[in-house]
Protein backbone atom coordinates (compact mmCIF):
# COMPACT_ATOMS: atom_id res chain seq x y z
CA UNK A 1 0.00 0.00 0.00
CA UNK A 2 1.22 3.49 -0.75
CA UNK A 3 0.15 6.43 1.41
CA UNK A 4 0.67 9.92 0.03
CA UNK A 5 0.70 12.91 2.32
CA UNK A 6 -0.70 16.31 1.56
CA UNK A 7 1.51 18.94 0.00
CA UNK A 8 1.94 21.07 3.10
CA UNK A 9 2.13 18.78 6.13
CA UNK A 10 2.79 15.35 4.67
CA UNK A 11 1.34 12.42 6.61
CA UNK A 12 -0.26 12.60 10.04
CA UNK A 13 1.50 10.92 12.97
CA UNK A 14 -1.05 8.07 13.14
CA UNK A 15 -0.43 7.40 9.42
CA UNK A 16 3.34 7.42 9.85
CA UNK A 17 3.06 4.78 12.59
CA UNK A 18 1.40 2.39 10.11
CA UNK A 19 4.18 2.68 7.53
CA UNK A 20 6.86 0.03 7.04
CA UNK A 21 9.09 2.45 5.14
CA UNK A 22 9.16 6.13 4.26
CA UNK A 23 10.36 7.61 0.99
CA UNK A 24 11.85 11.05 0.61
CA UNK A 25 11.99 12.81 -2.76
CA UNK A 26 14.94 15.16 -2.96
CA UNK A 27 14.21 18.69 -4.12
CA UNK A 28 16.68 21.08 -5.63
CA UNK A 29 16.61 24.84 -5.55
CA UNK A 30 14.75 27.17 -3.22
CA UNK A 31 11.70 27.91 -5.34
CA UNK A 32 9.33 25.42 -3.73
CA UNK A 33 8.90 23.58 -0.46
CA UNK A 34 6.88 20.60 -1.70
CA UNK A 35 5.74 18.71 -4.76
CA UNK A 36 2.16 18.38 -5.89
CA UNK A 37 0.90 15.06 -4.49
CA UNK A 38 0.08 13.81 -8.00
CA UNK A 39 3.63 14.54 -9.17
CA UNK A 40 5.12 12.94 -6.05
CA UNK A 41 2.94 9.85 -6.47
CA UNK A 42 3.98 9.54 -10.11
CA UNK A 43 7.66 9.67 -9.17
CA UNK A 44 7.22 7.07 -6.42
CA UNK A 45 5.20 4.69 -8.61
CA UNK A 46 7.69 5.03 -11.47
CA UNK A 47 10.58 4.11 -9.19
CA UNK A 48 8.54 1.27 -7.69
CA UNK A 49 7.98 -0.11 -11.19
CA UNK A 50 11.73 0.01 -11.87
CA UNK A 51 12.48 -1.65 -8.52
CA UNK A 52 9.88 -4.35 -9.16
CA UNK A 53 11.48 -5.12 -12.53
CA UNK A 54 8.51 -4.07 -14.61
CA UNK A 55 9.28 -3.60 -18.27
CA UNK A 56 7.95 -0.74 -20.31
CA UNK A 57 4.98 -1.52 -22.52
CA UNK A 58 5.66 -1.89 -26.23
CA UNK A 59 5.45 1.23 -28.35
CA UNK A 60 4.80 1.91 -31.99
CA UNK A 61 6.26 5.32 -32.66
CA UNK A 62 5.16 7.56 -29.80
CA UNK A 63 2.11 5.47 -28.80
CA UNK A 64 1.95 2.52 -26.44
CA UNK A 65 0.50 -0.69 -27.84
CA UNK A 66 -2.66 -1.59 -25.95
CA UNK A 67 -2.95 -5.27 -25.02
CA UNK A 68 -6.47 -6.56 -24.53
CA UNK A 69 -5.44 -9.21 -21.97
CA UNK A 70 -6.52 -8.16 -18.49
CA UNK A 71 -4.40 -8.31 -15.34
CA UNK A 72 -6.71 -11.06 -14.11
CA UNK A 73 -6.02 -13.10 -17.25
CA UNK A 74 -2.27 -12.68 -16.80
CA UNK A 75 -2.60 -13.71 -13.14
CA UNK A 76 -4.59 -16.82 -13.98
CA UNK A 77 -2.34 -17.82 -16.91
CA UNK A 78 1.12 -17.39 -15.37
CA UNK A 79 4.12 -19.19 -16.82
CA UNK A 80 6.00 -21.66 -14.60
CA UNK A 81 8.72 -19.02 -14.10
CA UNK A 82 6.17 -16.34 -13.11
CA UNK A 83 4.49 -18.81 -10.75
CA UNK A 84 7.83 -19.59 -9.06
CA UNK A 85 8.57 -15.87 -8.64
CA UNK A 86 5.07 -15.29 -7.29
CA UNK A 87 5.41 -18.08 -4.72
CA UNK A 88 8.87 -16.88 -3.67
CA UNK A 89 7.59 -13.34 -3.06
CA UNK A 90 4.60 -14.75 -1.17
CA UNK A 91 6.97 -16.80 1.07
CA UNK A 92 9.17 -13.76 1.69
CA UNK A 93 6.16 -11.68 2.75
CA UNK A 94 4.97 -14.50 5.02
CA UNK A 95 8.42 -14.75 6.67
CA UNK A 96 8.51 -11.00 7.17
CA UNK A 97 5.07 -11.01 8.83
CA UNK A 98 6.02 -13.94 11.06
CA UNK A 99 9.27 -12.27 12.10
CA UNK A 100 7.42 -9.04 12.93
CA UNK A 101 4.84 -10.95 14.99
CA UNK A 102 7.51 -12.81 17.00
Amino acid sequence: CFMLGNEGQGLEEYQLKRCDQLVYISQYGEGTASLNVCVAGSIVLHHFGLWAGKTESKREGQKFVVVQESGRDRYLNRTAEEEAEFEERRAQRREKREAAAA
